[in-house]
Order: structure tokens, then sequence, then C-alpha cells
């Protein structure tokens, strides 16, 4: 019987390490400028490699056909950003109002709309959305909740009295989105693969979150004046690849071995 694909583990957690540390050292790292693009050839290598191994081992740590299944792939692309676009704030907003001379005990209480909006939606959108719909409708719909609510950010001052429903709003679009989109992709997983199924999804939450965190970073770092605006529009940007993930998957997922049910389960 085949054993554990510890070589494939390897390639992969050089890939994801190689692309996040060039990514902070171009945020700002004490290190030379050369490193950072030895840090992407590697990673890039490493990934290549990657894909070579899951094709050729008897075991795969993953199996490639899965992210042929578009509900799985536009799925994880889709979480990927809701995720990164969850994150950013978390790192944007305390400095930005720092900044402007806000105290941090004013940024953390501001913070935490965003927070509170994704309660709200994560476990009330459910109970007010028609249940009969597919998983994709609320996806739409909550990304472009986000992408609206960012378009809104690059209009209005980043100050507390406007940050606060924006984030909100933000919270309310994401726990729209996510939630059913995590469903979609677990509906699409055969029972055989559920495994490798919410392994995926926990580690696209990983680097969405991680990514939020070094380009949000970046953007603050390179931008100079104007950062927050810049880091804004990053955001934005995301949310609209977003929102373009969530209306490519499909209108319906079809029944497969197993079925995870709906939204409830994400």
């Amino acid at each position: 019987m085949p054993g554990f694909d510890w070589a494939g583990l390897a390639l992969l957690a050089v890939t994801t390490t190689g692309w996040l540390l060039a990514l902070s050292t171009l945020s700002g790292l004490p290190v030379p400028g050369w490193a950072a693009l030895v840090l992407f050839v590697l990673a890039t290598g490493a990934g290549w490699a990657f894909v070579v191994r899951q094709r050729r081992a008897p075991a795969p740590l993953l199996d490639l056909a899965l992210l042929r299944v578009r509900a799985v792939s536009t799925g994880l692309a889709g979480a990927l950003a809701g995720y990164l676009v969850l994150f950013g704030p978390l790192v944007l907003v305390p400095v930005v109002l720092a900044r402007g001379g806000v105290s941090t005990t004013t940024a953390g209480l501001v913070l935490t709309a965003l927070p509170a909006g994704f309660a709200v939606a994560a476990t009330g959108a459910n109970r007010v959305l028609p249940r009969a719909m597919s998983d994709r409708t609320p996806s739409v719909l909550g990304t472009g909740i986000c992408a609206a609510a960012l378009a809104a950010a690059l209009c209005l001052p980043l100050t507390p009295v406007a940050l606060v429903p924006l984030l909100a709003v933000l919270g309310l679009g994401l726990g729209t989105f996510l939630p059913a989109n995590n469903a979609m992709i677990m509906g699409a997983v055969p029972a055989a693969s559920s495994g490798t199924g919410g392994g995926l999804v926990n580690m696209t939450r990983g680097l969405g979150t991680a990514l939020g965190v070094a380009l949000v970073t970046l953007a603050l770092h390179l931008a100079g004046a104007g950062a927050g605006r810049w880091a804004v529009l990053v955001l934005l940007a995301v949310a609209l690849a977003a929102v373009g993930a969530a209306a490519a998957g499909p209108a319906a997922v079809p029944p497969g071995p197993r079925r995870r049910g709906g939204r409830d389960e994400a």
C-alpha cells in the first residue's frame, strides 16, 4: 500500500512559505532586495514540482482531478479572495487610524464592526434568504456587497465615523458569501475525498489570511502618501475577483455520492 506523500507535503510547504516570505521581504523586511527574487523563483519552482509530483505519485497528497470540478476550483478561488478581504482590514484600519491620531482603543472598537457584521450575516443569512436558492446566489450577493463597501471606502474619509458602517457592511457581505461558498465546495466533493476537500478549504483560509496581511502591508509600505487609499484599492480589486469567481460557479451543484446539505453546515 502506498505510503504518505511526504515529498508532496514538503514541496507544498516550500511553495506557500516561499511566496509569503517573498511578499514579506518586499514589505520592508531588512534583507537584500535580491532575496525576494530568489524566494519567488524557489517558490515557483517548488509549485511546478508539486504539480508534477501529484500527477505521478501513487498516493498523491492532492487529487488534482478535484480542481477540475468547476464548483471546487471557482469556490477555492473565491474563498482565497474572501478571506484575504476579511483579514486585510485588520492590518489596514489600525494603521490608518493611528496615522490620523486616533487612539488604539478607538481603533480596536471601530474594527469590531467587521466581525460583528460577519457574525450577523453568517448566522442569519440562511434564515432570511430562500433555502431553495443555490449557493451561488448568496455568493454573488455577498461578494457584490463587499465590492460596494470597498468602493465606498475609496470615496469617503477613512475616519471612525465612516469606517464603522463600512466595516459592518463589509462584514455582512463576507458573512453572506463565505459560508455559502464553502458549502458549495464541500457539496461538490465526493465522499471519498471529503478529507481532502476540507483540507483544501482550510488551507485556502490560512493562505487568504496570510495574503491579506502581506498584501496590505506591502501596499502601505510602497505607496507612501495616500497609502491607505492604495491598500483599499488592492482590497477592492480582490473583492471584484471574488465577484467573478462567484459568478463563474455553477448555478447548482449536482448531487454526488455525498451532498453536505446546505449553508447550515458551512
